[in-house]
């Protein structure tokens, strides 16, 4: 879902007004949600969009009915603890119904705004905060309900595809004036755990300043803004790393540079340099 053109959006309502939602399993009476019904009990959400295959990353305000609202629907026998979402093209994903209430799924068919076209997932996908990307179901047309002796519980990303540090400027043979200030920005984000401070160093790694981003949460990611302003004439080495809520990744995670971006090598922060002369 990340940077979907703009003919991936549907027009008006009208385009879907006769879709319904199947909703089913260990019931005691299957029923239908119209995409009228879908618009009527909507509600906007902010959530983040992290694409694991590139640097690509940003906030968007999705509109959708929270699965939730479909289950206070449902008669649901006591037993229930899995739920099944399955899409027109067959494709079909089991979570642990505990998992995905907390984890605020919702059967989303605006994002920014736009409602969706088939070629971006529409009429209707499945969003769930914090879960990987296999998990946004598209065209979803059936929603059952059942028992499962083992609960399948929400996988999270690789570390490969999760962890990002970038700086965003870029100067290619620049000088700048003694004295004068050079301003930096960038973002920083590790998925579902919120960056608690973004670091900065100077001399190679030696010392580091820490800035802390107390307000950080895990749903968004940090975008941030440095300037520095060279006391003496030479080359300078910026790097960036930073530091998530987690106390398990304080002991440090070395992001590798890849292009513009980082990805972890190890175990915590991250490292992404540019040159100044």
């Amino acid at each position: 879902m990340c940077a979907a053109p703009s003919f991936a959006f549907a027009d008006d309502a009208d385009t879907y007004v006769d879709y319904y939602l199947n909703v089913g399993g260990k019931l005691q009476k299957s029923f239908q949600i119209s995409y009228a019904e879908l618009m009527q009990d909507g509600q906007d959400d902010i959530l983040k969009c992290s694409c694991g295959m590139s640097p690509a990353i940003v906030n968007v305000q999705v509109t959708g009915m929270p699965l939730e609202n479909i289950v206070e629907m449902a008669d649901l026998e006591d037993d229930i603890n899995t739920v099944v979402f399955k899409g027109s093209d067959g494709y079909s994903v089991s979570v642990s119904l505990k998992k995905a209430l907390e984890k605020n799924a919702m059967l989303v068919y605006k994002v920014g705004g736009e409602g969706l076209k088939p070629e971006a997932g529409g009429p209707v996908q499945l969003w769930m905060s914090g879960a990987a990307a296999s998990y946004f179901t598209r065209q979803v047309t059936d929603i059952e309900f059942i028992h499962s002796d083992s609960e399948a519980d929400a996988k999270t990303p690789d570390e490969a595809q999760r962890a990002k540090v970038s700086v965003l400027n870029s100067f290619e043979d620049a000088a700048f004036a003694k004295g004068s200030q050079i301003s930096f920005e960038g973002y920083a984000d590790d998925f579902d755990v919120a960056i608690s401070a973004v670091e900065f160093s100077l001399d190679g790694g030696e010392t580091w300043t820490s800035y802390e981003t107390a307000n950080a949460t895990a749903e968004k990611w940090v975008y941030w803004h440095f300037g520095f302003v060279p006391e003496a004439a030479g080359t300078y080495q910026l790097s960036v790393r930073a530091r998530t809520a987690d106390g398990s990744r304080d002991a440090g995670r070395v992001l590798q540079p890849h292009g513009n971006y980082c990805r972890p090598a190890a175990d915590f922060c991250g490292a992404s340099e540019k040159f100044l002369q």
